[in-house]
């Protein structure tokens, strides 16, 4: 196993944001596209897909090139469409979880603006 690789992400000020990235040929394997979101369940849904249709075809026509024609085909349309439909899916999610994280932030920024208002009008809080 390769020793991880350190770059540098980006740097403002003070801050720094590092990421450490793998430069085995672990990563360059074929079987690492099952790490990209949705692609398993996709690839699952086109072959099957894929498969029953040509074995459909077969059976209705007997033409075994045109079959093997036709559930590539479908293969490639279910894969494409259930890859498409899983990332929007994944991606409204995101965003809901987006949303609710920054109207729970906006709740606390309120609620600390009117502590701060509570206090100032008791005088307990000082103005700069």
């Amino acid at each position: 196993l390769g020793a991880p690789e350190v770059s540098k992400l980006s740097s403002m000020g003070d801050d720094h944001q590092w990421e450490t990235r793998r430069t085995d040929d672990e990563e360059k394997k074929w079987y690492n596209i099952l790490r990209i979101p949705c692609a398993r369940t996709a690839l699952l849904h086109g072959i099957s897909a894929g498969v029953a249709f040509a074995f459909v075809h077969f059976v209705r026509t007997k033409h075994i090139l045109s079959s093997s024609d036709y559930g590539v085909i479908t293969f490639g349309v279910v894969s494409i469409g259930s890859w498409s439909y899983c990332q929007y899916k994944r991606d409204k999610k995101i965003q809901e979880i987006k949303d609710f994280a920054e109207s729970v932030n906006e709740l606390q920024r309120r609620r600390k603006r009117k502590q701060d208002e509570s206090l100032s009008s008791n005088g307990l809080l000082e103005d700069d």
